[in-house]
């Protein structure tokens, strides 16, 4: 029966079968010039004798031209070094341009060819331009879509370029804070970041947000009256006044001062955001009870007292 071996796709193949005839004994010339006798074997046309040193041809067990010349030597064939063997699932090293390890993969054999590299469950290979996905640490949650940027001629995953409406925000980092509609009046914020979820917090402690219709209050000249705050599109809006008894005055603003016959316009003096005092007209003098008045009378009284005001002093008094 003949040999058999295990070809490079693993399939069984058999051994020629070489018949070995022996003849008789023929002369021939040794290097020394004497004549020597030797046993002859004649070979079958099935079968080839080859020495340490000859060409092999190696193929692969599907039929294709494609072949390595390798060496016998002892028995063995002897392939070249720039030529390997490896068995479907052996363990293939992963290694980039710049001859840095990557790690290692299993050889994928299929009729002889090393067809592919099978890379561990937990490794994958990164194009340069592939969409990656930036996801929460748990993994969860799309946070953004990134471009995966390999630079030419490495084979190094460098960094992930993001849309150019995307950002970074690290805890503790500033932030800048800007008004709704003009975008303007920038206010220094500090990034607050936990679990992946973003906040902003003020930096300075003289930095209030407000918010439509939040309570506060204003003070002037050691007076403190409540107000309801009033922001639309962004910018300040007139504050009322949360109390209907609680009023603004302004220095010049017109008041009405009751009279004994109606009332008369006065003129409002502020100073210091405090109502100093309220200035009657000329035609126009305060009387208080008990007042005492050095002042010319005429006529005789009969019902009637006409006062006499200039520069708002009573100068006269008339009785009719």
């Amino acid at each position: 029966m003949a040999d058999s071996f295990l070809d490079t796709a693993g399939g069984l193949q058999q051994v020629p079968t070489v018949d070995v005839v022996e003849q008789p004994e023929q002369p021939y010339l040794t290097s020394a010039g004497s004549m020597q006798s030797a046993l002859a074997i004649t070979v079958g046309s099935g079968g080839e004798i080859i020495e340490d040193g000859d060409p092999i041809e190696v193929k692969p067990s599907n039929g294709t031209t494609a072949s390595y010349q390798g060496t016998f030597d002892d028995g063995a064939v002897t392939l070249p070094a720039n030529v390997a063997m490896t068995a479907d699932a052996d363990a293939v090293g992963i290694w980039n341009a710049s001859d840095d390890s990557r790690g290692d993969g299993s050889a994928f054999v299929n009729e002889g060819f090393l067809t592919a590299v099978r890379l561990p469950a937990q490794n994958d290979v990164v194009g340069n331009g592939a969409s990656v996905i930036i996801s929460r640490a748990d993994n969860t949650g799309l946070l953004a879509s990134g471009t995966a940027n390999v630079p030419a001629d490495t084979n190094t995953f460098q960094n992930v370029a993001l849309p150019h409406d995307y950002a970074v925000i690290q805890d503790g980092g500033t932030i800048n804070m800007l008004d709704y509609g003009s975008g303007g009046g920038q206010v220094a914020g500090t990034a607050r970041v936990s679990a992946n979820d973003g906040s902003v917090q003020l930096s300075n402690s003289t930095t209030k947000i407000a918010i439509n219709a939040a309570p506060a209050q204003v003070t002037g000249g050691g007076k403190t009256v409540g107000v309801t705050l009033a922001v639309d599109q962004g910018n300040w809006q007139p504050f009322p006044l949360v109390t209907a008894t609680d009023a603004i005055a302004q220095d010049g603003d017109a008041v009405t001062v009751n009279a004994q016959d109606g009332t008369v316009q006065g003129t409002m003096s502020v100073a210091a955001n405090a109502v100093s005092g309220v200035t009657l007209p000329d035609t126009a003098a305060l009387a208080t009870d008990g007042m005492t008045l050095q002042i010319p009378v005429t006529g005789t009284y009969t019902d009637s007292v006409t006062l006499t005001v200039a520069g708002g002093v009573i100068t006269a008094i008339e009785l009719s």
